[in-house]
């Protein structure tokens, strides 16, 4: 339990010094935060999979995007799209079901739980990203996973 508290503990801190830096690169015109949010993308995939610190996986996460921003702008444009999709298709039942008189706390509480179906789904498409650059970059198997995830053998 108190290494899923540190891991969680580790992905907030990486998360905030993430999203100071993204937030910081669109005061200054826009694109430096778009250039740090494709950058910085896959730190906390890094972080949970690799286990590295919070300056070692915004490192690794540099590494891997590197000479790959378009694809990782193509993931992040897909994500953008589901989530834009499930805002438009929320909305539109809450006005829809505007009869019914919903309190707003029912109306927040439904959004929440579309942001929580779709977290999963934005996850995912990263951590394709991850897994994909990782087996074109680095030769990835799921035997070099194994090993680095568990500290196996699988040599025998």
């Amino acid at each position: 339990a108190f290494h899923i508290l540190a891991l969680l503990g580790s992905i907030l801190g990486l998360s905030i010094v993430v999203g100071v830096l993204v937030s910081f690169g669109f005061l200054m015109f826009i694109l430096p935060g778009i250039y740090f949010a494709l950058t910085l993308s896959l730190s906390n995939i890094s972080l949970v999979i690799e286990r590295y610190n919070i300056m070692d996986c915004m490192r690794r996460s540099m590494f891997l995007t590197y000479g790959r921003k378009l694809e990782i702008t193509g993931y992040m444009l897909v994500v953008i799209i589901i989530t834009l999709g499930a805002i438009i298709l929320s909305n539109t039942l809450l006005y829809l079901t505007g009869p019914l008189n919903f309190s707003s706390g029912v109306k927040m509480l439904f959004l929440f739980l579309v942001q929580v179906l779709i977290s999963p789904i934005n996850a995912t498409i990263f951590f394709q990203a991850y897994l994909n650059i990782r087996i074109d970059k680095e030769q990835f198997t799921l035997d070099k996973w194994k090993n680095q995830t568990f500290g196996t053998n699988t040599s025998e």
